[in-house]
Parts: structure tokens; C-alpha cells; sequence
């Protein structure tokens, strides 16, 4: 691919191709790129227009961008980041360049230029007609000065310019060259008819040109209604009569809203834009013409509107062209079309444009306003049809408007009748009839390349639910001139044939093609046509596919280069001693030859020094170059280079600018044969041990050698018989640059160094000298405070005393010793050394490090180490903490529970003596002793609890609590612990408690039955002990009565965990009492139970006597049958309650008893079905809601369990059973005035409904309850009594 860049204005050769984008980058910050614009294209005095794009647009400055003569100096310059245009007036003949460099930031990414030049005189003869009519008219381009002249008094000359759109104003003026007053010119403006336009007075567009006065001429753009609306107007300038010889030169100026007016040959002459679509063309302002052709486009796919759709604008008499600007389209649907706008899954054939879509859907018999919709030119390159869900055919309508508003229809706005004059149409269908293409993927191909990886392969086939009728349908390709397709199925005529042969599928293969010319990056298309005798396969629509063809441009690499017999360099005069390399070609254009020129300096190439790299099916090609040295009479430095270059040519041997630089040039080591003088070496004095390596230098290349001094050295033979221990080679690849040559080996010793070059010549030996000494002076020992321990015997830890031993170190030498991590550097005399070091700021540690060598810096390579001891700090107190308890109860201590506190050292302790631990109880002080843990870091503390020890809120210790008491705390090398530590806070896991709860009254607090201050039988007494603290009960404790002349009995029924213990007496059968109960002193006995406090501290049973109390006499002579209550207390008096029996619907009564104080008596057995009140004043309307019904359903649906007198009550029809009928029961009671359930039931103890009652022979007599039928929610115990009792008397 051709390169158009240079780095200078001479390097820029090649001319830039005019109106052509070319791309480029700078690839440093001051890189600068020159392109030439060759005089050749600048024909007459022209402007050029330089446009620069940038691949990101930025606010820096990142480019500078001009144009600069040939000399370089700049003529026209500006600064961007942007996109951006510049222009210059040019002289005819002249070259000129483009000049890119960085600007105030630098941009490495790819830039465009694209360079015009429009000629600004006039040019004669325009298609062999000159320019004196409308159709051979050069162009204006606005603001620049237009130049020309007369040929003759009889010449005319016209130019052309298409305006903006309305709303602006054009001034057109025109000067002679002459200055004299006579008149020169006439000039008028006329429009495309060739009449003269006038402005909006109506004056005539036309004027005379004086040497002393220029002609103006200036009109206003209106609307297409007004009298110069946007198009394409035209200047004629003839000689006026009084001149009798015309005037040298005229100049025009057009300014105003000119529109294209900085890019060239793009003024619109034409008014008659055509457009066609299939077999038809429109024509301006005729009738509709329509196609004879239906497009077939598949269901769900979609078909380009620029693959079935073009448009023209060309004037056959001047290649100055416009350019389209919008296309009018319509679609026409005589069905009922379905609209799509985005969403629906179904709908008719539509189309769409625009980056956020516009639809255009079909319209029917109603068309108007709206019918047409205008899609600009850059749209409509993207704009597709889409096929409907269903079959469908709809009329596609198509116009154009060019670029200065011209157009081949008379209106967008139709009304009806429908006028479609100037319009194509053509029918599309919606169809199942498919064909379809797909491509393997590949878009990128390279002229003549055929590899896999530039084909693309293309399967064919019918891709709908339906076949052709006729049997097949052939698809005609056409690759257009960039591409070549191949196929087994594929005729001469680009056609494949789908049938049921090939299953209505085959394949093609797409490559591009090679052709001999160097081009930029372009495109090539593939469409497809489709043909079959089955209508729905005929004239499918495909959509074509591009390909991004670059050209094919081989590329080389070149081999290592190698040497005849081992050798490092060819010889000079020794043609048998060569050298050889490869070039390896890739990517060959097909059927090409490229040759490689090869020249050498220095350098002899053996045999054909032009290469042949021949295509070979794209495999590498590869040719090896055989060379010798150039053999010359010059004494030159052995190896020196010599260098192979590489050019490829044409058939003639002129280089192919494309491949300028493709192969890189190879060099080789040369050995002059003309050399006579020895090198000079030398070697860096030192001493190193035979484990370094001596630094060495020569004035030639060749090889080295390092030779004790005890060596007599002649030649090099006498080196090399020389023990293998008195010398060591290396080779020096470079002149005057260090070699190292290793020690390995040697002894002990004086060494110097010995070269010799290319040529065998043996250098003097070095003046300077190398020493080897591979004995290691060493440090062998350290001891710190004589014993490396470091305690309490140390007095002085700021010059802590250190001596050492050393091997082979010389007096006066240093050793460096780092001890815990102090460093110090002392002087050795025989191999001993000593010193003092500050260790007061070191940290105890049981094990420090020493470490050392010899040198006099503290970094010294390290020869020895070990470690001592520091400890001359105690112990100390890192915590104190309750740790544990005995016999602990409810986070409660009683007497004799033990309480541990361990106290935690930060270094194992010795203890002696017995320390203590003073430990706050309640407001006293008193003392844990030392237990156990010595030798450890744990030290263990006891106290045990004393009777009446008491703390409420929990032990605590205060801060620096433990003390010696006579003992002592040290660690194992003596030093005394530091006592000190923090507090310990009142801990509520630690109460104590070692006071017994004691009784501190008792009191008669309710009596349950009793009747006239009298109990009797069933009725109780419960008693209140208040005991001094929160008390626990276990079992059943007991409080002995006086009843009478007899005993009683309370037994404890309730409140363990607090300070109130009720007690419970029931009068036994007979029991009476008629001055009230009395209770002696100490009566309560724990049978078998306990009573204790929170911590376990057994109760004190002591107290009072209780006095006969007249308000809870005794007589439990008197019985009944049985008891009726309506809650857990209340008892019945003055209701009689009626037993009835139930008979299908008979209902009869058994029996009423009459109840006082709940107490019946019944004379026999009564067996009955049903209870009810004798007393009307009992029912309430308020007895059954809606909270019954839904507690009622709720069970029935498994929500919620009615057990006991809930469950009973839910049982309306009492058959044992809640179900729907109980329900309906209900909502009926409840909607109707005559509430209908009035019954009631009788409750045993155990929930379950009573139908029998008998007379009590003895024994405590039954308690039953009294319930209402459907009263399911009773919200309190009472609830029943109040609401449905309230007017009777309730004891």
C-alpha cells in the first residue's frame, strides 16, 4: 500500500491523490509529516481545502496543521484537537504540502487528510464547448476571488452556484481590471430556464461593470412560493458595447448563503432528479410509473431500501454534479394494515430510518396529509423494509429531492384523489418464501489471498417453511468487480440453481480479487437476485453483503546469520570461509513474483544476487543468501561489519515503492587479513579471590588471557603448556570494552593479562597487575557479661562488657558486632578484640542475638552468630480475675463456698510465704490467701465464706489489692514482681448471700365460699406466710390450724420465688369452729418439702401465733346434691334452673331445681337433653355475635381449637359434634328478631356437658357451670353473669 507521508518535505514523493482520504499517525511527540500536493493537480489558480480528521475529538491542541510552500514556510496554519478545514489560495503550477506535527499535547492515534483543490479561474473549453451556456458553467465556491477574462467582444462566459435554504441573502459582485470609467460588462442572473431572475421588488437581476465601479447584484432566498427560492442560479457576464476590445480580466466574489461552498464540483445543475426502482424510472413532474415487478421479502427478515432503490442527478453535459438530498416514500395497503411503532408482535410490512427509528407503516383508501414520509440521504442508506407477520403485498412509493431542493414530485402534502406524479411504485410481499444467505463470518479480505482465513464461504439455501412449486429457483449472484465467488453449483453466469437435488442448498466461496493496482482500504459488494417460475421465489429480496478488501502486501523476515566451519566472521582473501542467512516471504500476492536485490558492503554475495519469491498456494517462500568478505588492501580493526542490504524491484529493477523498507538489512563479522600490530591490554588492579573474575580490556578483539607472574610467556603456546592453574582465557568481542575472565582455579597469587587479535598477534603484557587472595579472614567468636547472661549482677547495662576471637585478620583491622541489636565496631590485635556496648534500652529476652564479621561497617557479610540472655526486670501483674467458685447457687455464695481468684504475671513467679489478695465484700474487707501456681505465670487466691457474709451487687477488688503479708513474688533469677494492677469491678456472677430468709408474718388473707363468716364444706381459707427474702418451695410444706377443739391443716399452694407463700385449709366433713380459726406459734413444718433462699440458704421456720379470727369460723355440717356456678366463684340464687328432655320435636319438662348460693337438691335421677332459665329477664340479645361464628368456622376449617366450654357452647344442636349446622344455627339467632337458641348446657371439672344429675349420698358434692348455647367468645369470667344474670341475684 502506497505510503504519502515523509519526515521532510524532500521525503515527501509521492503526490497525494486529490478528494481521497488518506491515513497516518505520528508516532512520536516530534515526529513530522509532510504530504505533498503536486503543482500538476493545481491546473489554473485554484483553493485548496486541506479537511483533517482525528480518530477522537479532543479540547487539547493536539495536532499543528498547515500548508507550507516548498521551502517549508507556512501559509496557512491552525491548532486542533477537533475535526477541522483549511484553505489556501494557490497559484497554478505551484506545489505545495500538508505539514502534521504534535501540538501542546501529543496524539499517537491515526489521523485523515483529504485535500481538494477547486480552481478559482475561469477554465475555457469545459467539454470542448468552453463555458458560454448553462450547461458547460464553471462553479463559484463562495468568498474566494473567481477570476477570468473575454476571449473576444462577442464571448460569454457562465458560472453556476446553488444557494442555502431560505432565509439568506446572495451577494454576487463583479470588478474589471481596468480602471477606466468606460463601461465593460454586462452581468445578470437567471435561473435554471435561462430567465432573468428579479429580487422582491421586482427589479431585474442585472447591471453594467465600469473600471471605476464594480456591479452588484443581490437577492433575498424566499420559499418554493416566492419568486428565487433554494436552487442552482446562473452568472453570464458578456462585453458591453462600449467597450470596443474587452477588458484584460474580470473577478467575481459570491458571498451570502452559497451552500457546498469549500468542497469541489458540487453545484447542482439538474432540476430533474430521477429515481428507479426495478424495471422503472421516474420522470419530473409525469405520471406515476409503475413496476411490472413484485419484491418478495420474507416473513420477519428485511430487505436495504438502497439495495432496491437508486437515484440519479446527473447533467450528461457537465460532470459538476448534485448531490440527493431526501427520498419521499409511502406506503399503500388496500387491506386493513396493521401499524407497527416499536412493540407489537404482529403487523403489516413497514419501514424503518433513523438512529432512533421512525416507522413508516401502510396506509389505506383514506391517503393525505401524512402519507409521505421524507427520509434524508443519510438515512435512507441505513433504511429497511420489513416483511409483516402475515401474507401481505403492499404498493411501495418512491421520489427524491436533490440537494438544491429540486424534486420529481409536485408536492409532499397529497390530498385526495391521491397524486403520486413523479413517483415509482413497485409491489412488495410479505411472504414464507425465503432464500437465504449466511455468511461464515469472515469481512476482512486481502487481494489475491485465498487462505482460510480471507475466504468466506456462503451456504445457499431456502430457508422458509415453503418450496417452489415449480421445483427450484436460481439465486444470480453479482460480485462486482472487486470480488471473485467459486462454487460446484455455480454457472458462467454467476447463477446457482436451489432444487430438490441439492436439498435447496449449496455453497459458495468469496475472495477478493488481485488486480495490479495500489489502492487505500475500499469495499466490495456482493447482491443476490432471485428468479423461478413459483412467484413467491421470484425477485426475492437478499440482503448483500460487504467486504473490507485491503491489498495483499508480502512481508519478510530475515534468518540468523551463521559461519563456514564454525568460524565467527568470514575472512578477507579466503573465498571458501562464507557466510549465509534466509529471507522467508509471507503472504505473497496470488500469481505474483516479487524479486529481492541484494548489495553488499563489504561484503561479496557467492552466486545470483537478485532473489525470486514466486506465490506458492500462500505457503512461506524461502531463498538463502551465500556471502564472502570483500577482500581489500586496508588494514582494518578485526572483526569489523560489514553489511547486506535488500531491495525489492520491479521486472525492470526499480524499486517498488510498497515494499520500500520491507526487508531489513543483514550484517556480518569481518577478519581483515592486513592486520600486522598487536593490541595493547590492560586489567583493572585488585584483589578478588578465585571466586571473582579479573576485568580486563584489549585494543582489538579476539582473545585474552590472565597468566600468573610466574609464568614466562613467549608466544601463546607458552601460555597454554602452562599448568591449568596459573592461567585462565576468555574471549573479547569488542574492542576497548571490559571482558571478565573468571578466577576459577587459580592460585594464590600476582597475575597480569596477555591478548591477541583476529590475525594470531600476541600483545605485551599488561601494565597493571591482578592479585588473588582466596583465604577468608574470619570472625569466630563473641561472649557477652563473660557468661552471655545478663541479670541482676550487671550494675552498669550502659557499657555492658563483650570480648571476641578472629582467624586470619590482620592487626589494626576492624570487625563489626551487632549485639541485641546495638552495633559496634572495634580494632583486633592478634586475632582478639573487646569492647563495651549500651544495652539499657534493650528489651528483656531470654534470647537476644549476636552476630558479626569482619569489616569496619555495620552491613559486613555475616560470619558469625548466637544469642544471650537479658532479665533484669520482674515479673509484673498482667490481670486479676474471679476464676472460679464452689458451691455456687443462682450466681449466689453461701457459707462454706470457696472463691478462686487467679492472678495472671507477665513471667513465671516464684512464690514464698503466703501473699494475699484483699477482696471487697458487701462494705467489708477481707483477705484471699495464696494457694498455688508458683513457678508458673498463674497464682491461685482462696477465701472461703463466712455465716452472714453478704454483698448484693457482687465481689469486687480494688486496685493494687495483693500484698507480700511476709512472703515474696520473684521470678526464677530473683528479681522482685511489680505488685501493682488494676481493679476489679462488682461482678453480678459473684453475689453473696449467707443470711437464712426467715418468717416475718403470717395472716388469714381470703376465704372462697363461705357464707355468714362461716366456711363450709368445699369452701377454703388461704393463709399468707411473709417470709424476710424471696423464698423457694419445694414439695408441699405445711402450717398446722386450731379448728375448734380439733386440728386443720394448710397446705402450701402457691408463690415459690417470692417473699409471699399462701397456704390453703379446706373444712374436713364435721369440722366447726365457732370462734374462728387460730394457728400457735411455729406451726409451719416443711413435710418433706424445702424453703429456701436464691443462694440455698434453708429457711428459718420460727413465728408468731395467730389469734382466733371471728371472721372465719367453721361448720361443716351442712350438704348438698350438687353446686350450679356461672364462673369460677359465683353461684346461683333465685334462678330456677329447668331439666327438659327432647323427642324429635317434642320437648319435655323433666324437672326445675331451685338453686341458693349455686346448691341444689335432688330427690332422684334426672336424665335430660337440654337446660333452660325459668327467668325471661336471663336472655339477652347481645349473648351471640358475628366473633361466635367466626371462632366457630375457624374450627372447622383447622384455624384454631375450641376445647372445654368454648367447644360446648360452639355445639348448638348438642350432638357432639361442631359442624355446619351449629353455624347456620348461629347466623340464623343472629339475623332474626325471634332469636331461636335459648338453652343452655351444664359443665363438668373436665369440660365435658352434663345430661345427668343425681342425689349425694357423701363426699364432697359436684361443681358444675353454667353455659349459654352459641356463646362461644367469653371474653372475661364474669362476662356471663353480667350479661346475661345482671337482673337476678347472684351470691
Amino acid at each position: 500500500m502506497a505510503s504519502y507521508s515523509g519526515n521532510s518535505i524532500s521525503g515527501a514523493t509521492l503526490a497525494v491523490p486529490l478528494q481521497t482520504d488518506i491515513s497516518d499517525q505520528l508516532q512520536t511527540s516530534t515526529e513530522v509529516d509532510y504530504f505533498k500536493i503536486s503543482g500538476a493537480d493545481i491546473t489554473v489558480d485554484s483553493l485548496i481545502t486541506l479537511n483533517f480528521g482525528v480518530a477522537a475529538a479532543s479540547s487539547n491542541n493536539e495536532y499543528t496543521v498547515s500548508i507550507v510552500d516548498q521551502a517549508g514556510v507556512s501559509l496557512a496554519a491552525t491548532s486542533t484537537g477537533q475535526n477541522t478545514t483549511l484553505t489556501y489560495q494557490a497559484t497554478a503550477g505551484v506545489t505545495y504540502y500538508a505539514k502534521v506535527v504534535a501540538g501542546d499535547s501529543y496524539n499517537d492515534a491515526d489521523y485523515s487528510l483529504n485535500v481538494a483543490v477547486q480552481g478559482t479561474a475561469e477554465v475555457e473549453g469545459s467539454n470542448g464547448n468552453g463555458n458560454d451556456s448553462q450547461a458547460n458553467a464553471n462553479a463559484l465556491v463562495e468568498n474566494v476571488d473567481y477570476t477570468g477574462s473575454l476571449a473576444s467582444t462577442s464571448d460569454v462566459d457562465v458560472f453556476a452556484f446553488t444557494t442555502g435554504p431560505a432565509g439568506g441573502t446572495v451577494l454576487l459582485s463583479v470588478g474589471a481590471a481596468s480602471t477606466a470609467s468606460t463601461s465593460f460588462y454586462d452581468i445578470k442572473l437567471t435561473n435554471d430556464a435561462g430567465t432573468t431572475i428579479v429580487d422582491s421588488s421586482n427589479a431585474s437581476m442585472s447591471t453594467t461593470v465600469t473600471g471605476s465601479s464594480d456591479g452588484s447584484l443581490s437577492f433575498d432566498i424566499t420559499d418554493s412560493s416566492g419568486q428565487t427560492p433554494q436552487g442552482t442560479y446562473f452568472l453570464t457576464i458578456s462585453n458591453n458595447a462600449a467597450a470596443a476590445t474587452p477588458d484584460t480580466k474580470y473577478t467575481i466574489n459570491l458571498a451570502g448563503t452559497s451552500e457546498l461552498s469549500s468542497t469541489a464540483n458540487t453545484h447542482d445543475y439538474n432540476n430533474t432528479p430521477t429515481v428507479t426502482m426495478g424495471s422503472m424510472t421516474s420522470t419530473a413532474y409525469g405520471s406515476t410509473k409503475v413496476s411490472d415487478e413484485t419484491l418478495s421479502v420474507n416473513m420477519g427478515s428485511s430487505v436495504n431500501l438502497s439495495d432496491i432503490i437508486s437515484a440519479a442527478d446527473a447533467d450528461s453535459s457537465n460532470t459538476t454534479n448534485g448531490t440527493i438530498k431526501s427520498y419521499v416514500v409511502a406506503l399503500y395497503d388496500t387491506s386493513s394494515p396493521v401499524s407497527y411503532t416499536g412493540s407489537e408482535s404482529t403487523f403489516d410490512g413497514y419501514i424503518s430510518f433513523g438512529s432512533t427509528p421512525t416507522y413508516v407503516s401502510g396506509m389505506a383508501a383514506t391517503q393525505g396529509a401524512g402519507f409521505f414520509a421524507s427520509i434524508s440521504a443519510a438515512d435512507f442508506a441505513n433504511a429497511k423494509y420489513y416483511a409483516g407477520t402475515s401474507a401481505n403485498t403492499q404498493t411501495l412509493y418512491v421520489a427524491v429531492v436533490d440537494s438544491s431542493g429540486s424534486s420529481s414530485l409536485t408536492s409532499t402534502i397529497m390530498a385526495n384523489p391521491l397524486d403520486t406524479s413523479g413517483f415509482v411504485t413497485m409491489a412488495v410481499a410479505s411472504t414464507d418464501a425465503s432464500v437465504s444467505v449466511v455468511s461464515a463470518g469472515t469481512t476482512a479480505l486481502k487481494e489475491g489471498n485465498s487462505t482460510a482465513t480471507y475466504t468466506d464461504t456462503l451456504t445457499i439455501s431456502v430457508a422458509g417453511d415453503s418450496q417452489p412449486s415449480s421445483g427450484s429457483v436460481v439465486v444470480v449472484l453479482d460480485p462486482g468487480d472487486d470480488l471473485s465467488i467459486a462454487g460446484d453449483a455455480l454457472t458462467a453466469s454467476n447463477a446457482v440453481t436451489l432444487n430438490a437435488a441439492n436439498s435447496y442448498t449449496t455453497t459458495v466461496t468469496v475472495v477478493a480479487k488481485s488486480d495490479a493496482i495500489t489502492e487505500l482500504a475500499h469495499t466490495g459488494s456482493l447482491s443476490f437476485t432471485t428468479s423461478s417460475s413459483d412467484s413467491a421465489f421470484n425477485n426475492l429480496s437478499i440482503d448483500g453483503l460487504s467486504y473490507t478488501i485491503t491489498e495483499q502486501v508480502a512481508s519478510f523476515a530475515i534468518g540468523t546469520v551463521t559461519y563456514s566451519d564454525e568460524a565467527t566472521s568470514v575472512l578477507e582473501g579466503t573465498a571458501s570461509r562464507t557466510g549465509t542467512y534466509t529471507i522467508t516471504a509471507t503472504d505473497i500476492p496470488e500469481d505474483t513474483t516479487l524479486n529481492v536485490s541484494v548489495t553488499g558492503t563489504g561484503l561479496d554475495v557467492v552466486g545470483s544476487s537478485l532473489l525470486a519469491f514466486t506465490y506458492d498456494s500462500g505457503n512461506d517462500v524461502t531463498q538463502t543468501v551465500t556471502f564472502s568478505a570483500e577482500d581489500d588492501a586496508t588494514e582494518e580493526p578485526s572483526p569489523h561489519t560489514g553489511t547486506l542490504s535488500h531491495t525489492v524491484v520491479d521486472g525492470d529493477g526499480d524499486p517498488l515503492s510498497q515494499y520500500t523498507g520491507a526487508v531489513a538489512d543483514a550484517s556480518a563479522s569481518i577478519t581483515d587479513n592486513d592486520d600486522q600490530t598487536a593490541p595493547t591490554s590492560s586489567v583493572a588492579e585488585a584483589t578478588i579471590t578465585n571466586a571473582g573474575s579479573a576485568v580486563v580490556q584489549s585494543t582489538e578483539a579476539g582473545t585474552a588471557y590472565l597468566v600468573n607472574t610466574t609464568v614466562t610467556v613467549t608466544d601463546v603456546a607458552s601460555i597454554t603448556s602452562a599448568a591449568d592453574t596459573s592461567w585462565n582465557t576468555a574471549s573479547v568481542d569488542s574492542a576497548a570494552t571490559n571482558t571478565n575472565i573468571a578466577a576459577t582455579g587459580l592460585v594464590d597469587g600476582t597475575y597480569k593479562v596477555y591478548t591477541t587479535d583476529a590475525s594470531g598477534n600476541l600483545s605485551n603484557a599488561s601494565a597493571s597487575v591482578l592479585t588473588i587472595d582466596s583465604t577468608t579472614p574470619m570472625l569466630t567468636g563473641v561472649a557477652v557479661s563473660v557468661d552471655n547472661v545478663i541479670d541482676s549482677s550487671d550494675a552498669d547495662l550502659t557499657a555492658v562488657a563483650f570480648t571476641g576471637t578472629t582467624s586470619d585478620v590482620d592487626d589494626s583491622d576492624s570487625v563489626s558486632v551487632t549485639i541485641g541489636g546495638v552495633n559496634a565496631i572495634v580494632v583486633v590485635t592478634n586475632n582478639a578484640f573487646s569492647g563495651t556496648v549500651d544495652l539499657s534500652a534493650v528489651a528483656d529476652s531470654s534470647s537476644l542475638s549476636i552476630y558479626g564479621g569482619v569489616g569496619s561497617s555495620a552491613s559486613v557479610p555475616l560470619q558469625y552468630s548466637a544469642s544471650f540472655i537479658k532479665d533484669v526486670v520482674g515479673p509484673s501483674v498482667d490481670s486479676v480475675a474471679i476464676s472460679s467458685v464452689t458451691g455456687i447457687q443462682n450466681n449466689r455464695l453461701n457459707t462454706g463456698d470457696v472463691v478462686s481468684v487467679t492472678v495472671t504475671m507477665d513471667d513465671a513467679t516464684v512464690v514464698t510465704g503466703t501473699p494475699v489478695m484483699a477482696l471487697t465484700i458487701g462494705s467489708a474487707s477481707t483477705n484471699a490467701t495464696y494457694a498455688s501456681g508458683t513457678g508458673s505465670t498463674s497464682l491461685v487466691f482462696q477465701y472461703t465464706v463466712l455465716a452472714n457474709d453478704a454483698d448484693s451487687d457482687g465481689i469486687s477488688i480494688a486496685a493494687n489489692a495483693l500484698s507480700l503479708s511476709g512472703g515474696s513474688l520473684a521470678d526464677a533469677r530473683g528479681n522482685a514482681a511489680t505488685l501493682t494492677h488494676s481493679a476489679v469491678t462488682d461482678n453480678a456472677s459473684y453475689l453473696v448471700d449467707a443470711v437464712a430468709p426467715s418468717v416475718a408474718s403470717v395472716v388469714f388473707t381470703s376465704a372462697i365460699g363461705a357464707e355468714a363468716n362461716t366456711l363450709g364444706s368445699g369452701d377454703t381459707l388461704d393463709i399468707t406466710v411473709t417470709m424476710s427474702e424471696a423464698t423457694t418451695v419445694t414439695g408441699v410444706p405445711q402450717l398446722a390450724l386450731e379448728v375448734g377443739t380439733g386440728a386443720g391443716t394448710a397446705s402450701y399452694i402457691s408463690g415459690s420465688g417470692t417473699t409471699s407463700l399462701v397456704f390453703r385449709y379446706t373444712p374436713a366433713s364435721g369440722d366447726t369452729d365457732t370462734d374462728g380459726v387460730s394457728i400457735a406459734a411455729n406451726q409451719l413444718s416443711l413435710n418433706n418439702g424445702t424453703l429456701a433462699d436464691a443462694a440455698g440458704n434453708s429457711a428459718s421456720l420460727t413465728h408468731s401465733a395467730v389469734a382466733a379470727d371471728s371472721n372465719y369460723m367453721v361448720d361443716a355440717t351442712k350438704t348438698y346434691d350438687a353446686q350450679i356456678i356461672t364462673s369460677a366463684t359465683q353461684g346461683i340464687t333465685g334462678l330456677d334452673v329447668e331439666l327438659w328432655d327432647v323427642d324429635g320435636a317434642t320437648e319435655t319438662k323433666l324437672a326445675t331445681l331451685t338453686a341458693t348460693n349455686g346448691e341444689i337438691s335432688i330427690d332422684s335421677l334426672v336424665t335430660f337433653d337440654m337446660i333452660k332459665l325459668s327467668e325471661p329477664a336471663a336472655y339477652s340479645d347481645k349473648a351471640i355475635n358475628v366473633f361466635d361464628v367466626l371462632a366457630t368456622v375457624g374450627h372447622i376449617v383447622g384455624n384454631s381449637v375450641l376445647t372445654g366450654q368454648a367447644l360446648q357452647a360452639a355445639d348448638v344442636t348438642n350432638d357432639d359434634n361442631v359442624n355446619l349446622f351449629d353455624v347456620l344455627a348461629l347466623v340464623d339467632h343472629i339475623v332474626n328478631d325471634d332469636k331461636n337458641i335459648d338453652t343452655y348446657d351444664l359443665i363438668d371439672s373436665s369440660g365435658a356437658r352434663v345430661t345427668q344429675v343425681a342425689s349425694l349420698s357423701s363426699g364432697t358434692a359436684p361443681q358444675y357451670q353454667l353455659i349459654m348455647n352459641g356463646d362461644v367468645v367469653v371474653s372475661s369470667d364474669d362476662f356471663f353473669a353480667d350479661m346475661y344474670l345482671g337482673n337476678l341475684d347472684i351470691s
